[in-house]
C-alpha cells in the first residue's frame, strides 16, 4: 500500500500479472513508421539536424499497481 508501480510499453502480461500493473501505452505500429521515415530520409540524404522528431501520442492505462490518494 506504500509502494506504486508503473511499466511501460503495455506489455500483454501487464493486465493479468497480480496486482494488474498500471503502464504507459503507446502504438508500436506508429513507432515503428516513424523510424522507417526517419531511416528513409537518412538514406536519401537528409542531415540529421533537419529530420523533425515526432512524439509518439501515448497514455497512461491505469490498474491496481497504483493507487490514487486523494
Amino acid at each position: 500500500e506504500d509502494v506504486s508501480i508503473v511499466g511501460y510499453d503495455d506489455i500483454p502480461d501487464a493486465r493479468i500479472c497480480v496486482p494488474a500493473l498500471t503502464t504507459i501505452h503507446q502504438s508500436c505500429g506508429e513507432m515503428a513508421e516513424e523510424a522507417v521515415l526517419k531511416l528513409r530520409q537518412m538514406i536519401n540524404g537528409t542531415s540529421l539536424a533537419d529530420i523533425t522528431n515526432h512524439m509518439v501520442v501515448h497514455e497512461v492505462v491505469r490498474r491496481d499497481s497504483v493507487k490514487i490518494l486523494r
